[in-house]
C-alpha cells in the first residue's frame, strides 16, 4: 500500500510539472494574443494621426490658395516648392496640388501610410500602400478637367482600343483600370476626350464611321497626339490587289456631319490612290479648331490635307504640315469646298504634282451671298513642283473673300502675282501680316509665324 502511495505521489509530481511547462509555454502565445489590441490601438492611433496631418495640410493649402494652379513638394519632411505656411511637422514625402478653383489635391506619405485625395474628392482616404502607390502628378489639374468632362458626357479614349471601339452599337469599357473608366455603348453621335496620346503603328484601326454612317459628336483630342496613323495600299500589294483597293477612299474620320473637332494632334502616313483626305474624306456642317496634320500623302488624285469634299465647314487655329506626292486635283486642305471659312490657320510642307495642284481650296463648288468661300488671317508656305500650277483657290476663286492672307512664292511672276502673293522671305517679316492678333494668337519664334496653342 505504501508503495502504491508513493507511486501515486510520483505521478501527481510529474503531473503538476508538466501542466507548469505548458503552462511556461502558454504564457508568451497568450501575452501576444494579448498585445495584439495594443498593437491594433496604436497603429490606429498612428493612422489617426497621419490622418489629422493630412487634414491639416489640406485646410493650410486651401487658405494659401491663389486663384492660379500651384504644385508643392515635400521631401524628407521639408517642403521644397511652392512653399505655403504649415503649423506641425510635415510627412516623410508628398505632392500638394491646388488649382483655380481653391479645390486640393494630395498624396502625403509617412513611411508607411498613404493620404490620398483628387480635386472631385469630398474626403482624404488613409490606408498602408507602397511609396511609388501613393503619388499625383503634376498633370492632375489636366485629369481635374478630363473628370469634369466625362461629369458632362464625354467618353475617355485613354487606348488604341477605345479608338477602335467608336462607333460600336455594343456596350464597352473605356479607360479601363483608370480614374476615368466608363462602360458605355459608343454610338457615333457621342462626345469623345483623349485623356493620353496614342501610338496606332501597330494597330489595325482604319477610320472613325463611314460616308453612310458619319461622326456626329464631338473629338476633343485636348491637346493630345495621335500618332502613326497609317494607311497603305499599295506597298506589297499585286497588281490584282491594286484593282481590287483602287476605289478605296481614306480618312482618319470617313464623314463629319454637324461634327467638331478641336484640340488635336494627328500624324499621318497614307498611301493610297484617289479620293483621299488627311483628316477627314467629307464633312458637313462641322468645325474643326486648334488642329494639327503632319506627315505624308501618297497618291493620284482628288487628295486633300485636310478634306477631300467639304460642304459649310469652319477651320480655324489649325495647321497642315504635308509631304503630299500626286498628279491631279491636290489640296493642301480642301480639294472641293463650298460656304468654307478658313480663319488663323496656315500650310507649310511640300506638294510633288504633275497636274494641278492649290494652296487651300482647289474648286469652289459653288459661291453665293449666304455661301461664301473666306479665307482671313491665315498664310501657306507650301512649295510646289511647279510655281505656276498653284493659286489661293484654284478654280471659282475670283468670288473669294481673301482677307489678310498670304501664299508665298519664290519668284512673283504674271501667272502667280495676285493681292495674296507674297516672296517667301516677306512672309518671314512680321510687318507682312495686316491686321494679325501676336498678342492672342499668333506668334513667330522661327522664320514664319506659327500658333501659340500648337502643342
Amino acid at each position: 500500500m505504501d508503495q502504491i502511495l508513493q507511486k501515486l505521489a510520483i505521478l501527481e509530481e510529474k503531473l503538476r510539472k508538466l501542466r507548469l511547462k505548458r503552462l511556461i509555454l502558454l504564457l508568451p502565445v497568450a501575452f501576444i494574443i494579448a498585445l495584439i489590441p495594443l498593437i491594433m490601438l496604436i497603429f490606429d492611433m498612428e493612422q489617426r494621426s497621419f490622418y489629422r496631418t493630412a487634414l491639416d495640410i489640406k485646410e493650410a493649402a486651401l487658405e494659401n490658395c491663389s486663384g492660379e494652379d500651384t504644385y508643392s513638394l515635400i521631401v524628407f519632411g521639408r517642403m521644397m516648392e511652392n512653399e505655403f505656411p504649415f503649423q506641425g511637422d510635415l510627412p516623410d514625402s508628398g505632392r500638394i496640388a491646388v488649382n483655380s478653383d481653391c479645390q486640393v489635391a494630395l498624396a502625403l506619405y509617412d513611411g508607411e501610410n498613404c493620404a490620398l485625395k483628387y480635386f472631385w474628392d469630398e474626403i482624404v482616404e488613409v490606408d498602408k500602400r507602397k511609396h511609388e502607390d501613393c503619388i499625383i502628378y503634376r498633370d492632375i489639374f489636366d485629369a481635374t478637367i478630363v473628370a469634369e468632362k466625362i461629369d458632362e458626357g464625354y467618353i475617355p479614349i485613354s487606348s488604341v482600343a477605345d479608338l477602335e471601339a467608336i462607333g460600336s452599337d455594343k456596350e464597352y469599357t473605356f479607360a479601363k483600370d483608370t480614374l476615368y473608366e466608363l462602360t458605355i455603348k459608343p454610338t457615333l453621335d457621342k462626345n469623345y476626350i483623349l485623356t493620353n496620346d496614342l501610338d496606332l503603328k501597330d494597330s489595325n484601326f482604319v477610320t472613325i464611321g463611314s460616308v453612310q454612317e458619319p461622326f456626329t459628336g464631338i473629338f476633343d483630342g485636348y491637346n493630345h497626339k495621335i500618332e502613326n496613323y497609317r494607311v497603305d495600299l499599295i506597298t506589297g500589294k499585286s497588281n490584282e490587289e491594286k484593282q481590287e483597293l483602287i476605289n478605296q477612299k481614306i480618312g482618319f474620320f470617313s464623314k463629319l456631319e454637324n461634327a467638331k473637332i478641336k484640340n488635336f494632334y494627328l500624324s499621318i502616313d497614307i498611301k493610297g490612290f484617289n479620293y483621299i483626305g488627311g483628316l477627314v474624306l467629307t464633312a458637313e456642317n462641322s468645325e474643326i479648331i486648334n488642329t494639327t496634320i503632319t506627315g505624308q500623302i501618297n497618291g493620284y488624285d482628288h487628295i486633300g490635307g485636310i478634306a477631300q469634299n467639304a460642304k459649310n465647314l469652319k477651320i480655324s487655329e489649325t495647321k497642315v504640315d504635308l509631304k503630299i506626292k500626286g498628279n491631279d486635283r491636290i489640296s493642301g486642305m480642301i480639294v472641293y469646298g463650298e460656304n468654307i471659312s478658313i480663319e488663323n490657320s496656315y500650310l507649310k510642307g511640300n506638294i510633288f504634282n504633275e497636274k494641278i495642284a492649290v494652296d487651300f481650296i482647289y474648286q469652289v463648288i459653288s459661291i453665293t451671298d449666304d455661301k461664301p468661300i473666306i479665307i482671313k488671317n491665315s498664310y501657306s508656305v507650301l512649295e510646289f513642283a511647279d510655281d505656276d500650277l498653284f493659286r489661293m483657290v484654284r478654280f471659282g476663286g475670283n468670288s473669294a473673300q481673301i482677307i489678310d492672307s498670304y501664299h508665298g512664292v519664290n519668284e512673283i511672276n504674271i501667272i502667280t502675282r495676285s493681292a495674296a502673293t507674297r516672296l517667301f522671305s516677306d512672309l518671314e517679316k512680321k510687318e507682312t501680316y495686316k491686321n494679325w492678333d501676336f498678342d492672342e494668337i499668333w506668334e513667330i519664334v522661327n522664320k514664319y509665324p506659327s500658333l501659340q496653342n500648337e502643342k
